[in-house]
This record gives C-alpha cells, structure tokens and sequence, in this order.
C-alpha cells in the first residue's frame, strides 16, 4: 500500500508549509500511483474521478467512505460499461470533522506527489508528499464475543522503517487518547519503548 507523508500550504507560494497527515492513495504492488484526479459532489462522503498508476493511463476511480478520512475504492478500465474492481482503501485527508472534497495530484516517479487538494468549506491548498516506508493495514474491530461480525475500523499506517516491519505493538493511553504509550517491536528485534501524539491538524490562518 502506497502511503505518502504530505504538507499543506496556504496563503501564497512564500507561505510556510505545514504537517499534512498522511495519504494512501495506491494498493498495487510494485506499481506506484502517479495521478490523482478526484473531486467530491457530497461533502465527502464519495469521490469520482480518476487516476494513473505507472505504465498505464488514467483509470476510473470511485470511492465511498467508511470511517473518518478511510474510503473504499474501486477502478475501472476499459470504458463506461465495464466492471469496477475493488481497489482497497484510500485515506484521503487528515482533519478532525472536516472532510477533503477535491485531489489534484500528480507525480514523475511515484516516490512523490505534488498539487492541490481542498477541504469542505475552503479553496485549495498546496501539497506535497514523499512516499513512507510505513505499511497501512485495513484494520477491523469485533465487540459482543468471538462469535461477533467484525466491523470496519479504518486504515492504521505503523512503522517508518525501509524493509522492516512492525511485527509487535502493545500501547495505552492514560489521557482519552490524546496519547500512546507502550512497546513497539521490528522484525528482527526486540520490543522498544514507543510514545505517540493524536494528531489532526486544522490551518491556523486562511
């Protein structure tokens, strides 16, 4: 899964760029998205457009959301009537109950992204992403017993290391979730202390 750390700017291209949360917007492996043209008519709530992975031209996108920022998302090749396929899930923009309407992103490698995208209520803002060695799993929760239906619990993107995945994690929170703490653990070692802060970041002037 594609997973790119991104920055925002607003304000002018003198304007200082801010932390941007994280995107996946690719789930093919061995072959790195390198457009993304999507717009919202909903609120958020649903996606169409396209998209280009490398090696190819623009596919169709569509994308419904299942959780805050998580999106289900399907392609489609070979014209209006031909079937979509499921492209797994996307993660599409990283504020609090302020939803993304709009991506227009573009890359030369794959390795990163440059445009615009906007959020509900505002006018686009600069981007700009360099791909992360962190993995994102499509994680899902179970409540009422092990005989319970599991239920979609969104995208968790762990790790920041090339060729070495988390393959533990054991944290808590002592402050309503504000922040972890705990072990984590990499293949091929053992558990180290890890600590991490909630983070939705808002713009501070438009």
């Amino acid at each position: 899964m594609t997973v790119y750390n991104i920055q925002n700017q607003w304000g002018g291209s003198s304007a200082p760029w801010h932390d941007g949360g994280v995107l996946n917007i690719g789930n093919r492996a061995d072959q790195l998205p390198t457009a993304l043209h999507i717009q919202s008519g909903d609120g958020g709530l649903s996606f169409t457009g396209t998209m280009t992975y490398q090696g190819e031209g623009p596919i169709g996108l569509r994308a419904t959301r299942v959780t805050e920022n998580c999106y289900q998302a399907e392609n489609q090749w070979g014209g209006n009537d031909a079937p979509w396929h499921d492209a797994g899930l996307f993660l599409l923009g990283a504020r609090d109950g302020q939803n993304a309407v709009a991506f227009d992103l573009t890359s030369k490698d794959g390795q990163t992204v440059t445009g615009t995208m906007t959020y509900a209520g505002e006018g686009p803002i600069g981007v700009k992403g360099t791909k992360s060695p962190g993995l994102a799993f499509n994680a899902t929760n179970q409540w009422g017993g092990s005989g319970a239906p599991w239920h979609q619990g969104g995208q968790w993107v762990i790790g920041c290391r090339p060729d070495q995945p988390v393959v533990g994690l054991e944290v808590s929170s002592h402050d309503n979730g504000k922040t972890l703490t705990g072990t984590m653990t990499y293949k091929g070692e053992g558990p180290i202390a890890s600590a991490a802060r909630a983070r939705w970041p808002t713009p501070t002037a438009w």
